[in-house]
């Protein structure tokens, strides 16, 4: 409950999601993961959170 408070604090939501292989191939294909590393969670989360910053983030 505490993180979840955090979290909320901070303006975030945790979310599950379920990605097709099409998606992380994308993904690769765009350049925010490599073929090496397209099999990690770790990077595909770090993958996903730069795809939404570039594409998502409001303009300064």
């Amino acid at each position: 409950m505490r993180i979840h408070r955090q979290r909320l604090q901070r303006g975030l939501k945790c979310v599950t999601i379920e990605l097709r292989t099409s998606e992380i191939q994308e993904l690769i294909r765009r350049g925010f993961v490599t073929e090496a590393t397209a099999t990690s969670t770790e990077a595909i989360r770090h993958a996903l959170y730069a795809f939404l910053d570039r594409n998502l983030s409001a303009p300064v």
